[in-house]
């Protein structure tokens, strides 16, 4: 069973799949936070994730 959008969220999703409209100056910020993510799971420092994930 199809639902049809209404047209506020048809409008948000093109916002959101709009690639134009990425900032890219996010990505290498993300990156690292990924990065120090896996790094603290590698060393099962999980008070320190679970802390950094708590303010995310």
């Amino acid at each position: 069973m199809f639902i049809p959008y209404t047209r506020e969220a048809e409008q948000a999703l093109e916002q959101v799949r709009n690639i134009s409209a990425l900032q890219w100056s996010v990505l290498p910020l993300v990156a690292v936070l990924l990065y120090v993510y896996a790094r603290e799971i590698q060393e099962k420092n999980y008070n320190t994730l679970f802390t950094c994930l708590a303010f995310a």
